[in-house]
């Protein structure tokens, strides 16, 4: 006889979150990284360079390279796209959050992979917070406010990661996110970036070469 309480749930079409270290950054490039141009954002909840391509500059050369076979990881042997389809690096920049600082919730336009590293955090920096759209219902839609006694990747509206020193998120550029309010006395900093494939999208008619 069958177990009854035996069952199988399927995760279809999930948004993936790829989190990952980035170690070790050396003392020196991040210096480089804190001593740079800063602009105040035009919302005036952070600061980022005003070098939007920064990690294209030659101090950054060992970084870049450790964020692009990360990316290849979960781009190639995770998710399994075609070998002749690259993703190049589109631009980059610094954010800073002195105490105080947050970033509004927001997507990444003009692209299609996003990611971040953590240069300097603590406990008290801030999470970083995936936000599910209005529109991507899954199972309950917004419109219909059950209530759970425990949260999971299949019931959250929201999922949360504590950033750490060193530490990679790559995620679909349309998925919602924002930043904590830095309650630390020291400064947040990360480096962000977006990427676009480049290579020979689609079949016949609706191919695409880019």
């Amino acid at each position: 006889m069958a177990d009854e309480s035996t069952y199988e749930v399927t995760p279809l079409f999930p948004i993936p979150i790829f989190n990952t270290k980035v170690s070790p950054i050396s003392n020196e490039v991040k210096q480089f990284l804190f001593n740079v141009e800063y602009e105040r954002m035009f919302v005036g909840n952070g600061y980022y360079s005003a070098d939007k391509y920064i990690l294209h500059r030659p101090e950054c050369i060992q970084l870049y390279e450790a964020i692009m076979y990360r990316l290849k990881l979960f781009t190639h042997d995770f998710l399994h796209t075609a070998p002749d389809i690259q993703f190049e690096m589109t631009n980059s920049w610094v954010v800073k959050h002195d105490k105080g600082d947050w970033g509004q919730a927001h997507i990444h336009t003009n692209c299609l992979i996003s990611g971040v590293v953590y240069l300097q955090t603590d406990d008290k920096s801030g999470k970083i917070v995936f936000r599910k759209e209005t529109n991507y219902p899954n199972l309950f839609p917004t419109g219909v406010d059950v209530d759970f006694t425990t949260w999971n990747v299949f019931n959250a509206r929201s999922w949360s990661f504590q950033p750490h020193d060193n530490e990679m998120f790559l995620f679909p550029s349309t998925v919602l996110h924002s930043v904590d309010k830095n309650e630390s006395d020291k400064e947040r900093y990360s480096i962000a970036f977006n990427f676009f494939p480049r290579g020979k999208l689609g079949t016949k008619e609706f191919e695409l070469r880019l």
